[in-house]
């Protein structure tokens, strides 16, 4: 839905018009969300300016590990990259990553808005998707010389392997829907009726 109430057109003297937008307007937003997420927990704070201008601002996501559930989760646990999206529609992406080596350690994400909605001014219900990487052990049977290897009691002996590794997505969905506005050529055309 467009809001209609942070672009406007500015005129020099030589009626050369461009579309505007007072910074003033910006709200800057910080949610926090604490995310379980397979084994692990975070503490996750969203932040980004509302309106948020298209090819300026951005979602800084930080996110912070504070509790892994799963003893087979081995570390470290990295980011292997972050999108902002709109259902299947990517507003934005990062392919930087980041690790946490322990508990408490935090990494920052920064999303920068780079789509471009049809209209110079409309709302969006956005959601950040940051992709988890790590090492998540597994018990096999234990095999001596090509045999399965039984204790006294004849129970299977088991032995912990690194072989997996487990992919996980963290979903946050932000709080309020985004205004995001576009400035330049763009927006210019689509004013035009």
């Amino acid at each position: 839905m467009v809001t209609a109430r942070y672009i406007e057109m500015r005129c020099n003297d030589a009626d050369i018009c461009a579309p505007w937008f007072d910074k003033e307007e910006q709200v800057s937003i910080e949610e926090f969300h604490e995310m379980p997420l397979e084994g692990m927990t975070f503490n996750v704070v969203v932040s980004y300016p509302n309106p948020l201008e298209a090819r300026k601002d951005g979602i800084v996501v930080e996110l912070e590990l504070v509790e892994i559930t799963d003893p087979k989760i081995t570390y470290p646990i990295k980011v292997t990259g972050a999108l902002a999206l709109d259902g299947a529609s990517i507003f934005g992406r990062n392919l930087n990553d980041g690790q946490f080596r322990r508990l408490g350690d935090r990494v920052e994400i920064l999303i920068p808005i780079s789509r471009l909605g049809r209209l110079p001014e409309e709302d969006y219900p956005l959601e950040a998707h940051v992709s988890l990487e790590y090492v998540h052990l597994m018990e096999k049977q234990r095999i001596n010389d090509g045999l399965l290897v039984y204790d006294q009691y004849g129970r299977p002996v088991m032995q912990t392997v690194r072989d997996t590794t487990a992919r996980s997505t963290l979903v946050v969905g932000l709080g309020q829907d985004v205004t995001i506005i576009k400035l330049g050529k763009e927006s210019m055309q689509a004013m035009v009726p």
